[in-house]
């Protein structure tokens, strides 16, 4: 039988880590191990996971960083602790359906191939409500299984870690890539993944997604600010990011011309939008992305409209 390891990440988690705890320890195929790096919270998180850890000695493990690195980074330190075969990512405030680690590691018993699997989700509020978001990916939790390519993954990567395994074997392909360079976990360990025909979508919801105001990403609440410029000037670098490091390790590992040639594409596109976006040139942008609408996610579109109508209100 496959070992199986759950990491997860803390910062400032209070006002829900336990219910995710819980959810993990309450699953009817319990993980072999919980490891849990805090990142130099200033609230109780930490005083919760010793309380955890002292409950379940043998299950739960513990560690906080001296100094605060970021989730991606913390991700990236932790996974390389994990001993499991089947590693599973976890967010510090979501919940899991009761089955979800019994359902995805026989999805992986059934699939060799399979290197990282992603399943649906459903979103909840900070009081435990589901609700409807339409800026979210919409699921028919129809429980088809469906191969993602390298290709789509890079256009549209809309697959959050939080509802994801991986099999430690990919671990290895990842293992060089420089940390400071890495946009975000997941997204490095999908792109290796469909890069090696191995990365997967389950549409069958296993997790509710926590939204609230207090997320590091993902809230549509953290959305609502005043300068919709400076939003989208951010996750323009956060794309501009990806297509960078998609280009380098595509280089780097000689991937075939189809590859470079889409990360050159993108890498264009973006820094034509950053030069818009800077220039408040708006409806030149909205054209842009017209023209290169199979190359750009409908979030980032409706974002991109959303800004433009923004600040045209706001200039009256």
């Amino acid at each position: 039988m496959m070992q199986i390891s759950v990491v997860m990440t803390t910062y400032n988690g209070e006002a829900f880590i336990n219910q995710q705890l819980d959810s993990i320890i309450k699953q009817t195929l319990l993980p072999d191990e919980i490891l849990v790096c805090d990142d130099y919270s200033n609230d109780s998180t930490w005083g919760i996971l010793e309380s955890y850890q002292i409950k379940y000695p043998e299950l739960i493990h513990i560690c906080k960083n001296e100094k605060n690195i970021g989730f991606e980074h913390n991700f990236l330190n932790l996974l390389k602790k994990a001993e499991g075969d089947i590693i599973f990512l976890s967010d510090q405030d979501d919940v899991w359906y009761s089955n979800k680690i019994k359902s995805m590691y026989q999805m992986f018993e059934r699939n060799p191939n399979i290197l990282a699997l992603s399943t649906a989700y459903d979103l909840i509020d900070e009081y435990n409500s589901t609700y409807r978001d339409i800026r979210s990916v919409v699921f028919n939790n129809n429980k088809r299984l469906k191969k993602i390519s390298w290709k789509d993954f890079v256009i549209h990567p809309k697959y959050p870690g939080m509802a994801m395994a991986v099999r430690k074997s990919l671990l290895n392909q990842v293992s060089w890539i420089e940390l400071s360079k890495v946009p975000a976990h997941d997204w490095l360990l999908n792109l290796f993944a469909s890069i090696h025909d191995g990365m997967y979508l389950w549409d069958n919801i296993l997790t509710s997604y926590r939204q609230h105001k207090s997320n590091v990403i993902g809230s549509s609440a953290n959305k609502h600010i005043s300068d919709a410029r400076a939003m989208r000037i951010s996750t323009t670098v956060s794309l501009l990011k990806t297509y960078e490091l998609f280009l380098e390790i595509c280089e780097k590992q000689k991937y075939d011309n189809n590859k470079i040639e889409l990360g050159e594409r993108l890498t264009r596109i973006c820094k034509k939008r950053m030069e818009l976006i800077e220039s408040e040139r708006l409806w030149a942008l909205i054209r842009w992305d017209i023209s290169n609408y199979n190359y750009l996610t409908l979030r980032t579109f409706l974002g991109d409209v959303y800004m433009g109508l923004k600040i045209k209100l706001e200039k009256g």
